[in-house]
């Protein structure tokens, strides 16, 4: 049996999300261990799996990509848009057997708590492209490579477990090794005058990565193929998908994706140019090029 289905970037973050909460290591983590969730919207989406309620995803994340290029969210921004749940307002979340500790971000980060991790605990990143060899990279704005750069040794050598969620609509036709030797792992290589938004490299992120594929084959037993991506308005970053196998597995898979429909879009959070310190120290093109469209 067949059917074809369309997830918007959100929709597939939820359908990702379930399955990563759902897997044997995390229920593990859950009970036993500690789990970090990076400052990044995908990870906002497996933290209200994990944690039973809404956070906010807009401000959970630290950088994100618009129109104008990358962006990073201002201190201020996170102050006066918090809401939510959570007594920080939007701080980074860290689970000690399920408990959460509300991080003071970017204050308090995961890397501060990273040294008392130790086998079984994991850390959920996405990434900001998937190669066409399964590979990840992260786009970096730091020179030390921020706060994902001092607990990537921990996930190289083996200590903690790396989960990375991914929509396939990251997923580009280039080797990630021509990229980094490109634009660098460090946010020092491409000059700034030549770059859109906030000056970053491109740093290499391992770990298990999960798709849409493996949550429909996870959560239904049905296969899925990409077949068809892109869109504008209400259809910008879509992704259509086959999926195919025994009816009942496939009918698992529509039901499930007719729960998720209706995912609430995100939202660019750009603050005010002549507030930002990325601004001020001239690592933003938006200083030259676009703070007109701001009133800055």
């Amino acid at each position: 049996m067949a059917a074809a289905v369309t997830l918007t970037p959100e929709e597939s973050r939820r359908l990702i999300a379930k399955a990563l909460a759902g897997m044997d290591v995390v229920k593990k983590a859950m009970r036993e261990g500690t789990i970090g969730l990076a400052m990044c919207s995908s990870a906002a989406f497996v933290a209200e799996e994990l944690l039973g309620h809404k956070v906010n995803r807009d401000l959970y994340c630290c950088g994100f990509i618009h129109e104008d290029g990358w962006c990073w969210v201002h201190p201020e921004t996170r102050g006066t848009e918090a809401h939510g749940p959570n007594p920080q307002g939007c701080g980074q979340i860290l689970l000690r057997r399920g408990a959460p500790t509300w991080l003071d971000y970017p204050r308090q980060t995961l890397a501060d708590h990273i040294e008392a991790m130790g086998p079984g605990d994991i850390i959920v990143k996405s990434g900001n492209v998937l190669d066409r060899e399964g590979k990840v990279g992260v786009l970096v704005g730091d020179l030390d490579g921020g706060e994902a750069g001092r607990y990537l040794p921990f996930i190289q050598r083996g200590e903690i477990i790396s989960l990375v969620p991914m929509t396939i609509s990251k997923a580009l036709p280039v080797r990630l090794e021509r990229i980094t030797a490109g634009m660098g792992t460090k946010a020092k290589v491409i000059d700034r005058k030549r770059t859109y938004g906030v000056a970053c490299g491109m740093l290499p992120w391992p770990g298990t990565v999960v798709t849409e594929i493996e949550a429909f084959k996870w959560l239904a037993g049905a296969e899925a193929l990409p077949i068809a991506a892109g869109g504008f308005d209400t259809g910008a970053g879509c992704v259509s998908f086959l999926l195919q196998g025994p009816e009942e597995n496939v009918d698992q898979a529509w039901r499930l994706v007719r729960e998720i429909k209706g995912e609430p879009r995100l939202r660019n959070l750009v603050g005010q140019c002549k507030t930002c310190e990325v601004y001020a120290a001239e690592s933003c093109s938006a200083r030259r090029k676009f703070s007109h469209k701001r009133g800055s």
